[in-house]
């Protein structure tokens, strides 16, 4: 599966959840939602849009990581929020969500991804699923937050991926 399909279909599917929440809670944003509610409704999402299988919490031992131990940040113990399969059970990606992003409060995540992506077989997508909320006074200061945001969250990611060499 192509890296851009896919990301592709996680922006698309966290709309459709802003939408059905702020919908069903009379009018609130995914930032007051737990984070799980993301997490299930983006797999949810993705199964019917990519025609994957997904699963919640899946533990990282369940993945081809080759020889050695894991490492500190994929810890033995640690698990995928989503795990994308295809139909011969093979591990297509991982998506990490997060809600309310900070670019400093993701640094683990995006490193397990990392990790996970140079680790793993047949190198499948690690992707990087997020919700935030940007709120000003006026539309000129919030798409500045929001811009500057996103730099600073760009600029971690590629740290990450020129860290594990990705």
């Amino acid at each position: 599966m192509e890296s851009e399909i896919m990301l592709q279909a996680i922006v698309d599917a966290t709309k459709v959840t802003q939408n059905r929440y702020e919908k069903m809670s009379g009018g609130l944003w995914l930032d007051d939602a737990p984070e799980y509610f993301l997490t299930s409704q983006l797999s949810v999402e993705l199964t019917d849009r990519l025609g994957l299988l997904c699963t919640l919490e899946e533990p990282l031992v369940n993945f081809p990581l080759g020889r050695g131990a894991p490492g500190h940040q994929l810890r033995r113990n640690g698990k995928a929020d989503i795990a994308l399969w295809d139909d011969d059970d093979q591990i297509i990606g991982i998506v990490e969500v997060k809600n309310n992003v900070y670019h400093t409060s993701c640094i683990d995540d995006l490193h397990r991804l990392a990790i996970f992506s140079r680790r793993v077989s047949g190198r499948p997508i690690g992707a990087f699923a997020y919700f935030q909320i940007i709120e000003a006074r006026h539309e000129t200061a919030c798409r500045e937050l929001s811009e500057m945001s996103q730099i600073n969250l760009r600029q971690t990611i590629e740290d990450a991926v020129n860290t594990y060499e990705l």
